[in-house]
């Protein structure tokens, strides 16, 4: 925990004739991640383009072979010529067949679609009383059909009127856009033309199908002939697919070739050797070694190094955590993984993320609600919630039990510590204490990771920082005179004015300032250290000034009070508005009866709600605390995620 799996890079000499048997067995085992080499030697480079297009086309050609085929195997492991040469071969047995299969079922799905319409525009038409062969016309009527909004139906009318005053026969239905049928003389059809541009409207071609004398019948003959035609497409492609049974291992081979020609392009050549370079994890390199000599034959050199100041940023990231903190791993991937020379934060994060998010839902209720869905996810929720964000957000609901419990209740009833309703102080209170805590750490943090990068001002200033805050919040607290009573502990901050808390001659908490003024005097010295010309003014006023964002880091904490008494007033006021409803209900039994039910109902929906905001703020706000005013005191972020050469 708190650091990455520590990686060596290696590097391998082996004879160039036994380089595939030496890359095929470190692709099986899928320990190492190749890089460029750095010496310079000779390059190989690789025309991956036409493996690339032949690999696309035989995944083209599974995607539209759908029906099921039974797996097979290859025997032995073809070489990269007969892997080409049997797909080339399936490839141009199937493809040609198969754009056509392709191209008619395409036209079946056509023709489907406008029989489907058609079979429904011949219900509208029945619908207003039009037999669907009308609206053909005649040799002296013209007949239009279409559609118009709704809205534009009255001045439709009104366009025609004026300019074929009863001289037309006009029909429509009902609806947003509704069918109309519009039928002249055939001599005064021009006369529409600019009308129904003019309008928008939407003519409809009828389709021929409608000419027949039962429409409908005739439309459900042809959806039959179309299910027939398609259930033969589909037998033909149940046989086609046998004939390409062979396809899928051999693109799974390509695929794997494809990924040892990439990395071949890493590699350094000389006239009888390759070099390897790469990283490994540090308790994997024996396994290496063990695998470079069966593949060689013991023809092989290996070395392996730390890794070096210089190739940190480039070092890739491999996380190693318990596996209820494993889940969190999640939310370090969402602002960036660690640089390799970096702490891991997630072991604090699967500890305050919890604990945050349980403060801002606020009620044993919610919490157990939440954990259920967690943990028995129904319907769309399987997909939704799934993985590691389950795990996670399970053991935040399984927190909000015992948290909620003492500061929100169950559904809003009886807290066992602090109603914050009623007593809002001591919320508020640990709010700030535990900001200032997770503040602190955070410098502490920081202090840590300079010394273990061997940069003693980076953690010289992290601890300065933390002696500095801790000191001047020890300050802010005593200018308040705040009392630690409602957690058990006898203590009272001393209760002094502004100028007894920070001027360094008068009397006051002595400890407080000690810690205040060396943590503020030794930040001070190293940021003008740091720096050069102007720099040396400048460093110096903004660490000042940045006792400011201590302040705001802090206040922001009180986030966790304000959701948490958000929630609890809810859900104070749901059971107060459904105990009114009961409580008004007179009558005996014969009334209330058949009002339980109801009220049960919305106790459900109306919590279920709450919950619901609840869950979203606090997940919400409680992400924010960790990645703006956590981080921001330690953390980089950065890191590459360690990718394993791996078939």
């Amino acid at each position: 925990m708190f650091r990455s799996q520590r990686m060596l890079v290696f590097r391998a000499v082996v004879p160039q004739r036994l380089q595939e048997e030496v890359v095929s067995g470190l692709h099986e085992v899928g320990i190492v991640e190749f890089r460029r080499t750095k010496l310079e030697l000779g390059r190989r480079e690789v025309q991956l383009q036409p493996l690339l297009s032949l690999l696309s086309r035989g995944n083209q050609v599974l995607g539209a072979l759908n029906p099921p085929r039974k797996r097979t195997t290859l025997k032995g492991e073809p070489s990269l010529q007969e892997c080409l040469s049997r797909l080339e071969k399936i490839l141009s047995q199937v493809e040609p067949a198969l754009a056509a299969l392709l191209s008619k079922r395409d036209e079946l799905r056509r023709r489907r679609e406008e029989v489907l319409k058609a079979e429904e525009l011949a219900k509208e038409l029945f619908s207003l009383g039009v037999k669907p062969e009308h609206v053909f016309g005649s040799e002296r009527v013209s007949v239009f059909l279409g559609r118009l909004e709704q809205e534009k139906v009255k001045s439709f009318l009104a366009a025609l009127q004026a300019e074929l005053p009863n001289r037309f026969w006009f029909k429509c239905s009902a609806g947003a856009k509704p069918l109309f049928v519009l039928a002249c003389l055939r001599e005064d059809s021009h006369r529409l033309s600019p009308i129904l541009y003019r309008l928008g409207v939407e003519q409809i071609e009828p389709p021929a199908i409608l000419r027949s004398g039962k429409p409908l019948e005739e439309t459900q003959r042809e959806l039959g002939r179309i299910s027939g035609e398609e259930e033969r497409l589909r037998r033909e492609l149940v046989s086609l697919s046998e004939l390409a049974e062979d396809l899928p291992p051999l693109l799974e081979l390509l695929g794997i070739y494809v990924e040892r020609l990439e990395a071949s392009q890493l590699f350094g050549y000389t006239e009888a050797t390759v070099l390897f370079e790469g990283w490994v994890q540090k308790e994997q390199a024996s396994e290496l070694r063990e695998v470079l000599e069966k593949q060689s034959g013991g023809r092989m050199i290996l070395k392996t190094m730390e890794v070096s100041r210089e190739e940190v940023e480039e070092a890739p990231v491999l996380l190693r955590n318990p596996k209820v903190v494993e889940n969190f791993e999640l939310l370090t991937e969402i602002y960036g993984l660690p640089r390799y020379d970096e702490l891991d934060p997630t072991p604090l994060l699967a500890f305050t993320f919890p604990l945050f998010f349980a403060l801002c839902l606020g009620d044993a209720g919610y919490g157990l609600i939440l954990g259920l869905l967690a943990y028995f996810p129904l319907g769309f929720l399987k997909e939704t919630i799934s993985g590691r964000f389950r795990r996670m957000l399970f053991v935040c609901a399984a927190a909000s039990i015992p948290v909620g419990l003492l500061v929100g209740g169950f559904f809003g009833f009886g807290p066992l510590w602090v109603n914050p309703i009623q007593r809002p102080v001591p919320l508020i209170k640990l709010a700030i204490f535990l900001g200032v805590l997770h503040v602190l750490v955070g410098f502490l943090l920081s202090s840590v990771k300079g010394f273990w990068r061997g940069n003693w001002k980076e953690g010289l200033d992290g601890l300065a920082k933390l002696v500095g805050a801790a000191g001047f919040f020890g300050l802010c607290f005593s200018l308040v005179g705040i009392g630690l009573y409602e957690f058990g502990i006898d203590y009272r901050f001393p209760k002094v004015d502004l100028f007894e808390a920070f001027i360094p001659s008068t009397t006051g908490p002595f400890l407080f300032r000690l810690l205040f003024y060396s943590g503020l005097l030794v930040s001070i010295f190293l940021s003008a250290l740091q720096k050069r010309g102007v720099g040396r003014i400048s460093g110096p006023l903004n660490t000042v000034y940045g006792i400011t964002g201590w302040i705001s880091d802090v206040a922001s904490y009180s986030r966790l009070m304000a959701l948490c008494l958000a929630t609890s007033i809810i859900g104070f006021t749901i059971n107060y508005l459904l105990g009114m409803v009961y409580g008004s209900v007179v009558g005996g039994p014969v009334y209330l009866l058949p009002l339980l039910p109801l009220l049960a109902l919305g106790f459900v929906l109306l919590h279920a709600a709450n919950a619901l905001l609840g869950t979203l703020g606090g997940f919400v706000h409680t992400l924010r605390l960790h990645f703006v005013e956590f981080f921001s005191k330690f953390y980089e972020g950065g890191g590459r995620k360690f990718q394993p050469f791996k078939a």
